[in-house]
């Protein structure tokens, strides 16, 4: 008896599975993670039955309850914590097979647009693209994120979380694309009449008070100092942030002394009293790469999309990207 039940069973979850379309796939994404029955109907717009009904039929496709009653609130099971990455996944390369079309019009184009970067380059860089989003594709969004750990980043690609990033990191790999947005060279930023300005040796660099980076996670690629260190320049620095805005206004009112790029020493320059030097002692410049995952490398929305950003990037430097 137990044997026919079991191929009862297993017949009963093959027809299910041959079921197992993208309505079930969402409903199984919106309960992995509100877990939630009530808030999984109300983000997808059907009642708390037809929800539950649908919870059933995953709970025997997948052979697990899925959530169970842990005091007075439900709790995901250990088997579908396991799906929540490839259930994201599977919605991401769903979203790429209907067809595009040949080309992409952003005047019609409802697209979420995700890039993830450092705020290492200019506020005009990301104004320009914000404008040109708005302006050309007026129904589209653009989500700009901080960097995550390198790790993290890689999986938010994997999972479409991120369209793309801009990164220093070179250490990237899985299916990934790069294109070098810019080359820019180290240069040290102090307040007009700071010593340094009239005397910029290295001794003198080395021995000044500096503004350093606290990066917002570990293994982000940020590292100016690491990249001094393997030059054999160590820095005293004093005052550490995350909020490189803030550091403008530091630079004017202290003798302290603020290495980055040139770009976006420039840029701070064109804005405040501050004095652009290049630094002193080799060291190689900051490369910035566009990274983004082989599931969109053809897609026509995310193409267009990458093209805003090389042309910003270009608009930057002054000069012609190149591939690697």
């Amino acid at each position: 008896m137990g044997s026919v039940n079991a191929r009862l069973q297993e017949t009963r979850a093959a027809a299910y599975t041959r079921r197992l379309d993208e309505g079930l796939i969402r409903a199984l994404h919106e309960l992995l993670n509100s877990s939630s029955i009530s808030a999984s109907a109300a983000r997808l717009g059907m009642s708390q039955p037809a929800m539950s009904r649908q919870l059933r039929i995953l709970r025997e496709i997948v052979g697990d309850p899925l959530l169970v009653r842990v005091g007075n609130r439900m709790m995901l099971t250990p088997r579908a914590e396991s799906l929540v990455s490839p259930v994201k996944r599977i919605l991401a390369d769903m979203a790429l097979l209907p067809a595009r079309g040949s080309t992409f019009d952003p005047g019609v184009a409802d697209t979420v647009f995700r890039l993830a970067s450092y705020d290492s380059l200019p506020g005009a860089f990301f104004a320009s693209l914000v404008q040109k989003v708005v302006a050309q594709a007026p129904n589209a969004s653009l989500e700009i994120h901080s960097l995550a750990s390198t790790a993290e980043t890689i999986r938010l690609l994997n999972e479409g979380e991120l369209d793309a990033l801009i990164t220093t990191r070179r250490d990237l790999t899985g299916h990934l694309h790069a294109r070098l947005l810019l080359t820019d060279p180290l240069v040290f930023v102090v307040r007009k009449g700071h010593p340094l300005a009239r005397r910029p040796s290295a001794a003198a660099y080395c021995e000044a008070s500096h503004i350093g980076s606290l990066v917002q996670a570990r293994g982000t690629g940020g590292g100016l100092e690491s990249r001094l260190l393997q030059a054999g320049v160590t820095l005293r620095v004093q005052v550490r942030t995350q909020y490189l805005g803030l550091t403008q206004q530091m630079l004017g009112e202290s003798d302290l002394v603020f290495t980055t790029g040139r770009t976006l020493g420039l840029a701070m320059a064109r804005q405040a009293p501050l004095v652009v030097l290049p630094l002193p002692v080799p060291v190689d410049p900051l490369r910035y790469n566009l990274v983004w995952h082989e599931r969109t490398h053809r897609d026509t929305a995310m193409v267009w999309f990458r093209k805003l950003v090389v042309d910003g990037a270009r608009g930057l430097s002054g000069q012609e990207s190149q591939v690697d």
